[in-house]
């Protein structure tokens, strides 16, 4: 049985990096790197899951995970949230000088904020380089959403703690306080003629010009998120495939958002592995 254990590092509050301790590579379809970009303010415990899991089916691939938070997606400058970026950009601008390595870099990502944190490195890296970055696979989860507020709503609210912001009768109160301050963020962001956060994320997900055509990427959602809607999924894989990307997708009918995994695990494991071999 290969051994799974990592060395784990935090390059920053927002990016880590856990390598095997065994180096031998024990399969030529393990990625070299699996960047792993966690949903918005995602728990510490389904993190390290993943990444543990992601390890078993992957035990020669070092993983980079990318933490995305509400305020650093809403409130946190650009140059600031670039500077926390840039410990993982020095890790893919290592491993792309190798020509062992630099065909075998994929990605997986989480609802919006791991897109966020995915499209903002892959214009980092453009900005660096003068090229796409070249991400050989990509697994999409639960994204990307669409820039209708109620979607928004559920996606903040969600995100609060359980307790006690979402108990009667706090929960009411922090509903509330959301739609003011989302309807009061969008009007802002009309008046200044800014882009919206998931605009922003979601176009340049399919931008060749940052994103390297010629990979697979595979869709998992759910008919039944109450997040991000089956029909703004399906609607970035037309243009995804449109563009040139070689699409398919898994798509549930009951899970929750970011829940497939423990909805069918054999299903969803087995999609994640595929698409991520080299």
């Amino acid at each position: 049985m290969a051994d799974t254990s990592l060395q784990i590092a935090e390059l920053s509050t927002l990016v880590s990096i856990h390598k095997p301790v065994v180096r031998t590579r024990n399969s030529d379809d393990d990625p070299s790197l699996i960047i792993l970009c966690t949903w918005m303010d995602a728990p510490s415990r389904p993190v390290t899951k993943y990444v543990n899991r992601y390890s078993e089916l992957f035990p020669s691939s070092t993983i980079l995970s990318i933490k995305s938070t509400a305020i650093h997606l809403l409130f946190t400058s650009t140059s600031k949230y670039d500077s926390l970026l840039q410990p993982a950009l020095e890790v893919i601008l290592g491993l792309s000088e190798e020509e062992e390595d630099r065909d075998r870099i994929c990605a997986a990502v989480y609802s919006n904020g791991g897109s966020q944190s995915i499209t903002r490195l892959a214009q980092l890296y453009r900005q660096y380089t003068n090229k796409p970055i070249n991400i050989k696979n990509l697994l999409v989860d639960s994204a990307p959403g669409s820039n209708d507020l109620s979607s928004g709503h559920r996606a903040l609210y969600l995100s609060l703690p359980s307790s006690p912001f979402r108990k009667f009768p706090l929960s009411v109160l922090s509903s509330i306080l959301l739609w003011i301050s989302l309807i009061v963020y969008m009007t802002i962001l009309n008046i200044a003629n800014n882009v919206d956060p998931i605009t922003k994320l979601r176009l340049p997900l399919n931008d060749p010009d940052i994103f390297e055509l010629g990979g697979r990427r595979r869709y998992i959602y759910s008919k039944s998120d109450p997040m991000v809607s089956f029909q703004a999924v399906e609607e970035s894989i037309n243009e995804a495939e449109y563009k040139g990307w070689k699409t398919s997708f898994e798509r549930f009918e009951k899970s929750g958002h970011v829940a497939h995994s423990v909805s069918d695990p054999d299903r969803y494991w087995n999609a994640v592995k595929e698409v991520l071999t080299i």
